[in-house]
């Protein structure tokens, strides 16, 4: 399952606002350059700490009431927490159809990414926090994971074994929670 013809799906006008890169939705937790492309696969710690202490979408921004859905690989539900905030149902739908990853059309990440997306930065003026200084993801090349969308109204802010803020749902009620089903 190559990613070769993916064709991104429409971009929602509640997302018209958002910029974005390759045809797909730039999520407001993923680090722009200065010169517009994005780092899809990486997160801005500052964006994603605000929308997880404001309960906002990692994709649109907006602050979620209600219902909201975590994208999680099995590893989080085993350690009962979301490192990434959740998203609202429309944006989760959008994540599931656009994002490779979790979509299933990848069996394995990417070892390197495509030509409109960096994850490095040389330009010291860009703002991006000069991303040069960090490891590779450990993703990087690993077979691909499935994907879980647990819905929930509630989470608790925790911090994970490294000190990072993380949403949490340990003894908290789950409304619904199942395994994403690929699109062929």
């Amino acid at each position: 399952m190559a990613d070769v013809a993916f064709q991104p799906p429409p971009i929602p006008v509640y997302l018209a606002h958002l910029p974005t890169v390759g045809g797909l939705v730039v999520p407001v937790i993923t680090p722009r350059h200065r010169n517009g492309m994005a780092a899809f696969g990486l997160v801005d710690r500052g964006r994603m700490d605000t929308c997880l202490r404001e309960q906002r979408c990692g994709v649109c921004g907006r602050v979620m009431q209600g219902r909201m859905v975590f994208l999680l690989r099995q590893a989080d539900l085993i350690r009962k927490c979301s490192v990434e905030p959740g998203l609202c149902p429309p944006c989760a739908a959008y994540t599931q159809a656009a994002c490779p990853m979790v979509a299933g059309r990848m069996q394995h990440y990417r070892r390197t990414a495509p030509p409109f997306i960096s994850r490095r930065c040389d330009d010291a003026a860009c703002g991006c926090r000069a991303w040069t200084s960090q490891p590779e993801p450990a993703r990087h090349g690993a077979p691909a994971e499935p994907w879980y969308a647990l819905w929930t109204r509630q989470y608790e802010l925790m911090r994970d074994d490294k000190g990072n803020l993380v949403a949490g749902f340990a003894g908290l009620r789950v409304l619904v929670l199942r395994e994403v089903k690929h699109r062929p």
